[in-house]
């Protein structure tokens, strides 16, 4: 494998908790009470798609606009204290610079989020390219981004590892051909297992067991 692609959204960033609070709070806005399995079934899609099931119905341009600003302005208040990389993921990163490997973001979230994390983390420098929603038509569980993401730092889609947390982000990258390394973040081992991710991890510790050539 020759390219290392990373979900943001509960893989750079351990963040689902906050996610859901916030999508709680806007959707209280519209008079609905989504429930925690209808919020975890849409994570990894876009906005628009989580409007869909707040409203019951296709969301004007407007609403989903008003939605995004609102609920993602929410979630980074709510995360910000809490703002960390996850345990190992430092030493994998580095790994994957000294072995010159190409790495980039491929990612659901609308770019203020991307600033959010890649800044309060400190970790742009790491990614050669950044590749959200604004890039491509379709949205995960569509394989879009991913091939995006391939395309851009110029490495076949079958040579690249993605690293996820949703159930759309399992089933875009293993629809893109790529190798799926599946943490166990913001879904259960029994959630994502039937999605059949190449490899499944608890923590990014774990990489020196499935991907031993990043650290010889």
């Amino acid at each position: 494998m020759s390219a290392y692609l990373f979900d943001m959204d509960g893989v750079l960033v351990d963040n689902a908790r906050y996610h859901i609070q916030a999508w709680r709070e806007c959707s209280r806005k519209w008079g609905r009470e989504l429930s925690l399995e209808e919020i975890k079934g849409l994570f990894g899609r876009s906005n628009r798609a989580f409007m869909r099931v707040v409203l019951q119905r296709e969301p004007t341009d407007k609403e989903t606009k008003f939605a995004e600003v609102n609920k993602e302005a929410a979630y980074r208040e709510l995360c910000r204290p809490h703002l960390r990389l996850p345990e190992g993921l430092h030493e994998l990163l580095e790994a994957i610079r000294r072995s010159g490997a190409p790495c980039a973001v491929a990612t659901s979230a609308p770019p203020p989020n991307v600033d959010f994390v890649l800044d309060g983390l400190q970790i742009r420098s790491y990614f050669m390219r950044i590749i959200d929603d604004s890039q491509v038509t379709r949205h995960k569980p569509a394989p879009d981004v991913y091939l995006e993401a391939a395309r851009q730092v110029g490495v076949k889609p079958g040579e690249c590892v993605v690293f996820e947390d949703s159930l759309a982000g399992v089933d875009a990258a293993r629809a893109a051909g790529m190798c799926v390394v599946a943490i166990t973040t913001s879904c259960t081992e029994e959630e994502l297992l039937p999605h059949q991710p190449t490899h499944l991890i608890h923590s990014f510790t774990e990489c020196k067991t499935i991907l031993p050539e990043l650290f010889v």
